[in-house]
């Protein structure tokens, strides 16, 4: 799946570089964990294979967020970098949002700026599914939201007429309900880790998406028989990583189901690098328009 959406940026990188155009990635980050460093490992050999220049800006542990805001806002003036990517986690007393809100949309390659996520809720529900938005939006889907739709659309995963249930509402559970919601109109419904009697609410998910940000708090009694389980959180226990869902309980269960590592991460990772691609060639027409 990852290998596909990278062969498309790499034709596309092709054809800027003919143009003497090589498409750039800013990464700025204040710290890692070992999620994190995986993510970046598996983004740097995704740039590798499109012909994507990666970009690392590290800022040393205690700088203030008026100084990140300040390195975001130089890279957004910065007519080399065409894509920009902030690495989480965060120092704790960073606000998200302020920093977010300093991307410029044109290179807000994860789709987390207001504007792009307000483009996404544009024209109502039934006006575009995915594949549509996917091509058709001004700016960029949310990456990791997409990804998990890359995803279920590859593997031709049913949604419409189905139930799909997304446990997480923050920044990946909440634009991934509104793609679900656009996607045939399928049912969708949004819950959190402290909603009252979960296991209930997850049982009757045919399509079960968790982004909750607590290891391992789907268990296998929690999983509708056949359903199709798709693992979005990330954590390091011990010296491994693992997800939001107990693995080996859930695909006891499950018809299919994403790992932690090398499932919905891959995937993100090549979502970021395309949407560089798309960036640069955004910016390029634009500058000889």
């Amino acid at each position: 799946m990852a290998q596909a959406i990278l062969e498309r940026a790499r034709a596309r990188a092709e054809v800027l570089a003919a143009q003497g155009v090589v498409p750039m990635l800013a990464i700025l980050s204040c710290g890692t964990d070992l999620a994190a460093e995986a993510y970046l490992a598996g983004l740097a050999s995704a740039a590798e294979r499109t012909g994507v220049r990666l970009s690392p800006v590290a800022l040393p542990q205690g700088t203030a967020q008026e100084a990140a805001q300040e390195a975001l806002l130089a890279l957004g003036r910065d007519d080399d970098v065409h894509g920009i990517l902030l690495v989480h986690p965060f120092p704790p007393d960073w606000d998200e949002g302020k920093l977010n809100a300093c991307l410029p949309p044109e290179k807000d390659v994860e789709g987390i700026h207001p504007v792009n996520l307000g483009r996404l809720l544009s024209g109502g529900a039934a006006s575009a599914g995915f594949a549509r938005l996917r091509e058709a939006v001004e700016g960029f889907l949310p990456a990791t939201p997409r990804a998990v739709m890359e995803l279920l659309a590859f593997y031709e995963v049913e949604l419409a007429g189905r139930e799909v249930v997304v446990v997480g509402g923050g920044w990946v559970g909440l634009p991934l309900s509104v793609l679900l919601l656009r996607e045939a109109l399928s049912t969708v419904t949004v819950c959190d880790r402290n909603t009252r009697d979960l296991a209930e609410v997850s049982r009757r998910a045919d399509v079960l998406c968790v982004a909750a940000g607590q290891p391992g708090l789907v268990r296998g009694h929690m999983v509708k028989p056949g359903a199709v389980v798709v693992d979005i959180g990330v954590h390091r226990l011990g010296n491994g990583l693992v997800g939001d869902v107990n693995f080996e309980e859930a695909a006891g269960v499950a018809r299919a189901i994403t790992p932690v590592p090398g499932g919905v991460g891959p995937v993100t990772a090549a979502v970021v690098v395309e949407q560089t691609v798309r960036a640069a060639a955004r910016l390029v027409k634009e500058g000889s328009g």
